[in-house]
């Protein structure tokens, strides 16, 4: 299709112009013949013409059409629990049966992807039901995105669908026809399965600690069996299970003391009984951090007070801390990690007992509101506010998004935005240049630029909560959600903060979490630093990763911007790591611990759960099927009418820039150029 700049009727013109010009180079008597002389005319003509319309402008619009085949993605459920409940053979022909349903969608004009729960891609030859969890909907929701804006025609879904992780894949909203195939089998069998373990993640060194086993019973009994914990491989305790039929769920309660200290993993097992499905779920381990020592804090104060019971009740809860109370009391501050002093000192009754504690080198959180005398807090450096007049003033706290020093796992703006206001000191708070606000001050719907809540990161670290009444806080919280977890995580994550001894080494290689999932990457973070504690980059980091049966060994360059190195593919086990570097002509060594868990949840439950996926298919029109049903639903997909869509192209260029235009021309001019010359003129 052609384009023009100017008006087509402009192409007239360019004819005129072309026969002008021939007709006052040609007309005049020539040395050759007549009909020469008219082929040289047509020549000049067509030379002149075209270039003319050349001049024009015109375009040459093009537009290419192809077609998208529509796409079936099968989805394939490979987790453990399918293995377990299917024998090798019905596995391989559920392979082959996928690989014909592949073969026949392909001659029936559809485009065939597979998907399975931990890969994007994958092809009926390289499926392996390993996967340690079963999250459906996450596939699903995970292909729909990939396919976001494709030709996506149908899903085909093969699972038990048994899912623990994630949300039920019938939940999901799904507008592709989604046909679920059915594998396992749906009558329960006779079978004990542990199916949880509760526990502390982490406990304390000479501590006892609870341990609850819970185990289901399909079908057994009447019987006893054993139920053990062991500690890397030796037995601690175990129990005698008594399994009567009727009894669904059973559980068992252990108490076990941290001895040693490290990072330990534990196995229950249960002992097999007679007639039982499989044995492979009636054992699980797990980790448990066993730490040294709890970390001391001492809550100070000239007089009870409702703060002090509220921070008291909020420390408590977590068990690293060991809280002691003292009113009035002297104390030896070098007995403590962490110094929360509360109203301290007085205005009311200045006690020198407290002295030792303003002057000590031990960190501090001072809790200063109307009743804490504030001259005495500036002599000592601690705090510092202008302008103080007797008149409290009410304020409410509003976050400063810019604090990164520690991370609040909780919603902390829920409990701020209906909590009580808190009295603090009417006047202009003197923060230091290296202060850190936490909260600003808010007076009514109005926030200001005085902190709240602020620290400062030196030597030793130092908190300030400033005024008093942050006991309504945890009361308002538990009023409105029955629970006081963002209060009590502010207090423990700001005891954690300042109670914590800065890392001075110039070299730190750390994972980004203690204990990993096999299967996931295990991500390492390492951070160099010069004798004044600049970053550095561009030093390669050696790093070795052991346990008892295996080795491996890696280096990776932290550069700029980008500090971490994944490690892939570690077995279940504990690990220890080391890394070392060279940092200005020294040497520079690191080591720790993680562990990589099996979560071992697909063992727990083997029955198949068919009504999810019929919910699934009737939800979003397609139909579900069982595994020797498999043709049938190749049947369906290859009669099922899904239209490819038509895609449009359009590409636009000047006839002037093509090449062919130019050949054109330089045909015609050197046609007539050869024509006149071997005519006898020039």
């Amino acid at each position: 299709m052609l384009t023009f700049e100017y008006s087509p009727w402009y192409i007239g013109l360019c004819l005129v112009a072309g026969l002008l010009v021939a007709w006052v180079q040609y007309s005049a008597r020539a040395p050759w013949p007549a009909a020469t002389n008219r082929l040289l005319f047509a020549l000049r003509a067509l030379l002149i013409g075209l270039l003319a319309f050349l001049l024009l402008g015109p375009g040459l619009r093009l537009i290419r059409k192809f077609f998208e085949k529509p796409v079936v993605v099968v989805a394939v459920d490979n987790s453990r629990s399918v293995a377990l409940a299917t024998s090798d053979s019905l596995r391989t022909a559920l392979v082959g049966e996928l690989q014909n349903l592949q073969q026949e969608l392909e001659d029936a004009g559809w485009q065939v992807a597979f998907s399975t729960l931990n890969k994007t891609t994958a092809t009926p030859d390289s499926l392996r039901f390993d996967a340690v969890r079963s999250d459906i909907a996450g596939m699903l929701r995970r292909i729909i995105n990939s396919y976001q804006g494709a030709n996506l025609g149908a899903l085909v879904v093969v699972s038990d669908g048994i899912f623990n992780s994630g949300f039920a894949p019938d939940a999901l909203p799904v507008y592709t026809p989604v046909y679920t195939v059915g594998v396992g089998d749906t009558i329960p069998r006779k079978d004990l399965s542990i199916i949880e373990v509760r526990h502390n993640k982490t406990v304390y060194q000479g501590n006892r600690f609870p341990l609850e086993v819970l185990i289901r019973n399909e079908g057994m009994g009447p019987a006893v069996a054993r139920v053990g914990v062991y500690r890397d491989g030796i037995l601690l305790a175990d129990k005698p299970l008594d399994i009567t039929p009727g009894s669904r769920l059973l559980s068992e309660r252990f108490e076990l003391t941290a001895d040693k200290s490290g990072k330990h993993r534990y196995e229950v097992r249960l002992q097999p009984v007679a007639g039982e499905a499989t044995l492979v779920n009636n054992r699980t381990g797990f980790y448990i951090d066993v730490i040294e020592g709890k970390q001391k804090i001492l809550l100070a104060a000239d007089v009870p007070t409702p703060d002090v019971k509220a921070l008291r009740l909020a420390l408590e809860a977590r068990e690293q801390f060991e809280v002691e109370v003292k009113i009035n009391q002297s104390v030896n501050p070098n007995d403590y990690q962490l110094l929360i002093l509360v109203q301290v000192p007085s205005r009311k009754m200045f006690s020198s007992k407290i002295k030792p504690l303003l002057n000590s080198r031990t960190a501090r959180l001072i809790v200063a509101g109307t009743d804490t005398d504030l001259q005495a807090l500036r002599q000592v450096g601690l705090l510092s506010i202008n302008n103080v007049t007797g008149k409290p003033d009410k304020v409410t706290g509003v976050m400063n998004n810019n604090f990164s020093d520690f991370r609040l796992d909780h919603n902390l703006e829920e409990l701020l935005a209906g909590s009580p206001p808190v009295y603090v000191p009417f006047g202009d708070v003197q923060l230091a240049p290296d202060d850190k606000v936490l909260l600003w001050q808010q007076v009514g719907s109005v926030p200001t630029r005085n902190p709240l809540i602020w620290f400062n990161s030196g030597e030793p670290r130092l908190g300030v909560w400033l005024g008093n009444g942050y006991w309504r806080w945890r009361l308002n919280e538990y009023a409105r959600f029955g629970e006081t977890t963002r209060f009590d995580e502010l207090v423990t994550k700001t005891a954690m903060y300042l109670a914590a001894r800065p890392d001075k080494r110039q070299f730190r290689v750390y994972p980004l979490k203690d204990q990993y999932e096999e299967g996931e990457s295990i991500v390492f973070v390492a951070e160099l630093y010069n004798e004044i504690y600049e970053p550095l980059y561009g030093i390669p980091v050696n790093l070795t990763i052991v346990n008892d049966s295996l080795q491996r060994q890696y280096t990776f360059t932290p550069v700029e911007g980008n500090r971490q190195f994944a490690v892939e593919d570690l077995p279940a086990g504990l690990y220890r790591f080391s890394a070392t570097a060279n940092i200005q002509g020294k040497q520079h060594r690191v080591s720790g611990q993680l562990a990589v868990d099996n979560p071992e949840i697909e063992e727990t439950d083997l029955t198949a759960d068919f009504i999810t996926l019929r919910k699934l298919s009737a939800a979003s029109g397609g139909a579900f099927f069982t595994a020797d049903k498999l043709p049938e639903l190749t049947r369906v997909l290859t009669q099922r009418q899904a239209p490819a869509i038509i895609h449009t192209r359009e590409k636009e260029a000047l006839l002037l820039q093509l090449p062919w235009a130019l050949v054109a021309l330089l045909l015609l001019a050197t046609a007539e150029w050869l024509i006149r010359k071997s005519s006898g003129g020039y």
